[in-house]
């Protein structure tokens, strides 16, 4: 395909410019003024409007909801009995239906659990809305640049239909999204110490971010001592705050639950598994484990050559959707409600591309994605039960990974991704 001229690499770019109106011509005197552009609709400052009015109106409802049934579909209980159990120095874990989390999540809970119900968890729901957004604004300013409004309301109304079952259920899975994206945001800035504190917020509030923690370091070397000093200060923290025996008996016990969670073998789980149960195989525990352990090395091969492809802010996005996407397919107790972790990284990618012209009908492709992700659920429920998300769900993760694996491979074989430099008013 023929490069054109003027064109702006993907990798890194800040695009699309925008394009002023030329100026006056004067021909024999009479000048003749440039019409002046209109905005397509969806210019319109008004979406902005609608997509923060949509995310507050959620919330609201979703904070009705729990004032009038404080106890009903969710599962604060869990986190309100962890960090009770914590200060009473009982075991925190109870097997897989328990939680699933480090035990440096139960202290740092405990300030939600003390306020009065429901004040407490409505306040845990708007904190992990609010993390969300504001982590997404970050990335997409930093994407975009100018143009961050005219993209951000896009972001938003396709990131809500995923992320209203983790808020409505007060799963840690939307406030784990946010700290993701918001890690992704201060590594593109370069604030590598406002990195380091993203990722400890992760790792307490959801084991699987290890996974960023992991993964980051090896290409950022200004990650590699604060990383350390990190994992160094999350693991002695918990002995400052309470006794050393309690503490160490509940690592252990941790431990022995990551391994009961990694073990499970019901049908009710959206990763890679969850495809093959649909069609009523079930591999060996043994197997499981070397594919998940093959793809962490894959996974981390792909990063390696994409980050050598990329510049920032593109290459933080990247380690954003590599890191999500292998948590949606390879993490064993993945849920439907799971892919607000996806959330994020799709929409962005899918903003990404429809600004292209060469990758635009991959952009719509990744549009259909998270859309049929985050509203095909519901209604087809009644028809497939919960069985449909967990087949559709990872499907639509392996699209993704598939979409960026035409976009590596583009960028391998011409060393660089071109990208006309057209304004979102051009058609």
């Amino acid at each position: 395909m023929r490069k054109i001229q003027g064109a702006k690499r993907l990798c890194g770019s800040r695009y699309p410019p925008m394009i002023k109106p030329r100026p006056s011509i004067s021909i024999e005197g009479a000048a003749l003024e440039t019409p002046k552009a209109v905005n397509p609709w969806y210019e319109n400052p008004v979406w902005i409007w609608i997509a923060f009015g949509a995310w507050i109106v959620a919330l609201v409802v979703i904070s009705v909801m729990v004032g009038i049934n404080p106890t009903g579909r969710t599962v604060t209980g869990l986190y309100h009995d962890a960090s009770y159990n914590w200060f009473q120095q009982k075991p925190l874990y109870n097997g897989p239906g328990g939680m699933n989390y480090f035990p440096q999540f139960a202290p740092s809970f405990f300030l939600l659990h003390w306020l009065p119900v429901p004040i407490g968890d409505i306040a845990w729901r708007w904190l992990s809305g609010f993390i969300l957004f504001f982590g997404i604004w970050r990335l997409v300013k930093n994407q975009f640049q100018s143009n961050a409004f005219i993209v951000l309301p896009w972001i938003l109304l396709m990131a809500l239909p995923l992320s209203l079952s983790a808020l409505r259920y007060g799963q840690a899975n939307a406030l784990f999204s946010g700290l993701l994206v918001n890690v992704a945001a201060s590594i593109a800035q370069r604030r590598w110490t406002g990195a380091t504190l993203w990722m400890m917020l992760a790792v307490i509030v959801k084991p699987l971010g290890l996974v960023i923690f992991l993964l980051a370091p090896f290409v950022y070397v200004q990650l590699r001592w604060k990383v350390l000093e990190a994992i160094l200060v999350l693991v002695l923290a918990p002995f400052f705050v309470s006794d050393f025996d309690y503490v160490l008996s509940q690592y252990f016990a941790s431990f022995s639950n990551l391994q009961s969670c990694s073990a499970v073998a019901e049908h009710r789980f959206a990763d890679f598994h969850g495809i093959i149960r649909t069609f009523g195989v079930e591999l060996p525990p043994t197997l499981v484990l070397g594919i998940r352990f093959v793809a962490a090395l894959a996974t981390l091969g792909i990063w390696f050559v994409a980050s050598r492809r990329f510049d920032e802010p593109l290459r933080a996005i990247w380690l954003l959707a590599l890191t999500t996407i292998y948590l949606m397919l390879f993490n064993p107790m993945n849920e439907s409600n799971s892919y607000v972790i996806l959330a994020p990284a799709l929409s962005i990618w899918a903003l990404i591309l429809l600004a292209t012209s060469e990758y635009r009908a991959l952009g719509w492709c990744l549009v259909g994605c998270i859309l049929s992700i985050g509203l095909l659920k519901e209604p087809l429920r009644p028809i497939f039960g919960n069985g449909f998300a967990l087949l559709w769900n990872p499907v639509m993760a392996l699209a993704f990974f598939g979409v960026l694996m035409l976009i590596l491979r583009d960028a391998q074989n011409s060393k660089q991704i071109l990208i006309p430099t057209k304004d979102f008013n051009q058609t």
